[in-house]
């Protein structure tokens, strides 16, 4: 017996300390495959082709580089203080590369992979939401969840300006873009406010409120190509409007929430995100009648889709779903 007992105590701190190292050993897995595949907190996930490239960058809680085969390429490693990206935009040129994470963004240049500026924004509690460079690459204006529009001067650095924009802190910016060749910049916000601002002085040119109800605006995308505003709503409402001559048409998608919508390179084709799963593209050579839209295709995964985006060389649309399998759609004609 006495034998036994002085046995115990070494077999069982042996046998504790190898549940130790095991449990260790799974943890520190666990850990670095989530921060690999983007799943360390939740999936959020971005999306964006290069126009020079066509290399297609996934970005969650990394930033994935790939071939458009899929491939990975190469993988960036961001801030997880900053919170999940939200939004990733290429400079006009391809040359730069803009991740926006929840409290930030990242400046990147194809040729280093570590960021060349880092970019706060004025009020800490906000949330990134849409960023756009300008056509020359010298500024980049920022639109919030708490309704700021944010322009850099990105040769200076230094904050241009910042000014409020829609009704108030809850009306978050849901995208912000530049037109008129940058000389202007346009903002959509959640409760349906388009307004447009001169770009050098942030003074107001134009506002005017979408009639959307009580619901909200979920996603917008405006084309360069036929000066037209494309707006999903939470109601499940599509919205066109042409900015040339301040026409509003509207289509609806029962049961449904539009989750992303966007406009092809050429602003002819137009394809939507619901929440069921589905990629809608329509063909709209008149942007004045939604009803003049013909539905061409549909893209439907067996899994949810997270984040879309049109390719920039070839009318095809690519995305990423639940699974973290990118796909990407025929060329749509």
């Amino acid at each position: 017996m006495h034998w036994q007992r002085r046995l115990f105590v070494p077999c069982l701190t042996l046998l504790l300390i190898v549940v130790f190292v095991s449990i260790s050993v799974i943890l520190k897995r666990i850990t670095q495959e989530s921060i690999i595949d983007g799943t360390m907190y939740d999936r959020a996930y971005a999306i964006a082709w290069n126009k020079a490239e066509n290399i297609i960058v996934v970005g969650g809680f990394s930033v994935q580089f790939h071939n458009q085969e899929g491939d990975l390429q190469d993988t960036l490693t961001v801030d997880l203080r900053l919170g999940r990206v939200t939004t990733i935009q290429w400079s006009e040129d391809s040359q730069l590369l803009g991740i926006v994470q929840e409290h930030g963004m990242q400046v990147f240049s194809v040729t280093q992979s570590t960021p060349i500026r880092l970019i706060p924004i004025q009020n800490a509690s906000a949330v990134l939401q849409s960023v756009t460079w300008s056509p020359d690459g010298k500024q980049i204006a920022l639109g919030t969840s708490q309704s700021t529009l944010q322009v850099v001067d990105m040769v200076n650095n230094r904050i241009q300006y910042a000014r409020a924009v829609g009704a108030g802190e809850l009306d978050g910016i849901v995208k912000v873009v530049y037109v008129a060749s940058g000389n202007q910049l346009l903002c959509v916000t959640q409760r349906g406010t388009v307004a447009i601002y001169d770009a050098k002085t942030g003074i107001e040119v134009l506002n005017f409120k979408l009639d959307i109800g009580d619901s909200d605006v979920i996603s917008a995308s405006y084309s360069q190509s036929n000066n037209a505003l494309l707006i999903g709503t939470y109601s499940g409402e599509l919205l066109f409007s042409d900015l040339s001559f301040w026409a509003v048409s509207k289509m609806s998608v029962p049961d449904r929430s539009i989750q992303w919508v966007g406009w092809n390179r050429d602003g002819k084709l137009a394809a939507y995100l619901s929440d069921g799963g589905e990629i809608q593209v329509l063909r709209c050579e008149n942007v004045h009648t939604i009803s003049d839209c013909v539905s061409l295709t549909s893209v439907l995964s067996t899994v949810p889709i997270e984040a879309v985006a049109w390719g920039v060389q070839s009318d095809r649309l690519v995305f990423i779903d639940a699974s973290e399998r990118i796909g990407m759609s025929e060329r749509v004609d």
